[in-house]
């Protein structure tokens, strides 16, 4: 009976010996099975990273050229703003300049017509005209007796429809080229923000 129960543990160590190789080997192959797959799942990482890492140099590159670009653009704008701005300074003093040379000639004008006004003239009086003296001026000469004082009297200025005396178009000359040079050394009129607006309203 030992014997017989000595062959039968053996013959059951042989077969669990036989099963334990062959889970064993099944195991080695789904380890080398997951193995594999791991490996085709680094390489396609891999792959993946230098992908994003090559679209991610390119997309610096590309964002660094458009800033250089824009950077570049914008200094045109600055020098072309900035020689726009000196040439307007330049035009403003020589429109301002001859602003002030018109005011110039606005005061000596009026300058003129006031000494006009007070300075008096000689000449023929009208009712020297009718005598018989002034039908024989050619003969005898100028008969100092029809000399008179005469005042200037200027006539009416016709401007745009309208009649001034030239005193008046004096003044009003003087008031527009004044408010042209004010406008001028104001400069234009900065427009308000909307919201400003709109708090204002």
């Amino acid at each position: 009976h030992e014997v017989q129960s000595l062959k039968s543990m053996h013959s059951d160590m042989e077969k669990f010996v036989v099963q334990s190789q062959a889970s064993v080997d099944s195991l080695e192959q789904s380890v080398k099975g997951i193995a594999d797959q791991v490996s085709a799942s680094l390489k396609e990482v891999h792959v993946d990273l230098e992908s994003m890492e090559t679209r991610r140099r390119r997309d610096k590159q590309a964002l660094q050229d458009n800033i250089q670009s824009v950077q570049s653009r914008l200094g045109s704008a600055l020098e072309a703003a900035e020689g726009t701005l000196r040439g307007l300074e330049h035009i403003s003093s020589v429109v301002s300049m001859a602003l002030q040379g018109e005011r110039m000639s606005v005061a000596m004008d009026v300058q003129d017509f006031v000494d006009r006004k007070t300075t008096p003239y000689v000449g023929i009086r009208e009712t020297a005209r009718a005598t018989k003296s002034w039908e024989a001026r050619n003969k005898e000469g100028l008969d100092p007796t029809m000399l008179g004082r005469l005042m200037y009297e200027p006539k009416q200025v016709s401007f745009q429809g309208s009649n001034f005396e030239r005193s008046q178009l004096c003044a009003l000359r003087e008031k527009v080229i004044h408010s042209a040079q004010e406008m001028l050394l104001q400069g234009p009129a900065m427009p308000s923000s909307p919201r400003r607006r709109k708090l204002m309203d």
